[in-house]
Formats: structure tokens, sequence, C-alpha cells
């Protein structure tokens, strides 16, 4: 058997090999967060940048404030809000069959949101019900696995347009303000996101989709 064709091979693979070296990754982005701006949970401006550490490997670091959450708040007065935390790192592949690159990393969270809303509980043993002002505290923490696929184009490469998905693992910590007596009747939707004062550990399965811009 002729060895022509596997050291062809092994030349094409090298060469394939040798491209990939030379990724063009840009040293610094800006990217806004397109889906919490239109959640129908928790409404919010979430904001990041990543910075080019080497050749293939870049920091990222992100921040934001929830402002409002449509299935959680229905009378005046009330609110949902707080601040959001990211940091994490990125490692740049070619992709194979076509042009481009993708990332693969991981990511931690940190989220601290105040809700207070008035609720309907009943007093002394159900005797009565009362109109109640409800405070609750939620903190929300984890770190998953992403992967992204970043495309650049305009005037010099300078937009960027990225979806994103990740699997990880996040932890809830809640907890809510009631006079001992108090039993808050069942919420009457459907279906509500609001989560039960305590602790909980949950599969974290995200998808995004970022806009930004490069800066140099």
């Amino acid at each position: 058997m002729s060895a022509k064709p596997l050291l062809l091979f092994c030349l094409l693979l090298a060469g394939r090999l040798a491209a990939q070296t030379t990724i063009e990754v840009p040293a610094a982005t800006a990217r806004l967060s397109l889906f919490p701006l239109i959640s129908s949970t928790k409404q919010g401006l979430i904001v990041a940048g990543d910075f080019r550490l080497a050749p293939r490997l870049s920091a990222d670091a992100g921040a934001g404030w929830y402002f409002n959450s449509p299935n959680l708040i229905d009378e005046k007065g009330e609110y949902y809000r707080g601040y959001a935390l990211r940091a994490g790192g990125r490692y740049y592949f070619r992709r194979w069959f076509e042009e481009g690159i993708f990332h693969l990393g991981f990511e931690t969270k940190y989220n601290n949101i105040r809700h207070f809303t008035y609720r309907q509980a009943f007093r002394q043993g159900q005797q009565y019900i009362e109109l109640l002002p409800v405070h609750r505290r939620m903190s929300n923490y984890g770190a998953s696995v992403r992967m992204g696929w970043p495309r650049y184009w305009g005037a010099q490469k300078r937009f960027v347009f990225e979806p994103v998905l990740g699997l990880g693992i996040q932890y809830f910590r809640v907890s809510r303000d009631l006079p001992p007596d108090a039993e808050l009747l069942d919420n009457t939707s459907f279906f509500s996101f609001e989560r039960q004062p305590g602790f909980e550990r949950l599969v974290d399965v995200y998808f995004g989709i970022w806009v930004g811009v490069v800066w140099w």
C-alpha cells in the first residue's frame, strides 16, 4: 500500500492545525444581553465585556440591574429590583467546517433581588383575611460551562452578534418577612415564578443573545 495518501492527509491536517493558531480575537469588546430586556420573569439591563489575555484566551466580566418582573408585580408601589454580577473566562477555537470562531469557557454569577408586594393572608388561625405588605429577599448564585459563536460584521468588523448556550448548577436562598400568625393565600395565577422561602439547588440551562461593539 502506498504511503502517499497517508502523507498527504498528515500534511493537510498539519496545515489545518497551523491555521488554527492564528485566530483573530478582538482585544476588548462590550456587549448587551437582549433577553433580560423582554423577559416576563425578571427584566433587566445586563452588560458585559471581555478582554484578551492571550491569542486564544480572554477574561469575561459583567454587571447589571433588574428593575421589573411583569409576572410578579401587579399593583402600584410594588417593586422587583436588584443587581447582577458575572465573571468567567473563554477559550477560542476556529470552527472546522465554516469560517468563524467559537468559544468554550465557564461563568460564575451572583444575583441579589429585593421584591415587595401586597398579598392577602389569613390571620389568627384563619379567623379573617388581611392585605399585608410582603418583603422578599432572594440571592441566586452558581457556575456553568458556556459556549458561544460570535459573529463580527460591519466596517472593520466593529459589531458583534453572539448566541450563547450554557449548562451548570445554581442555588437560590429566599427569605420572606411575615407576621408569625400570617398564612398567605395561594397565588391565583395559573403559573407563578415566585420561589418559596428556603434553600434550593437547580440545574441552570442558559440560552442568550448578546450584541455589542469591538473597542479594539
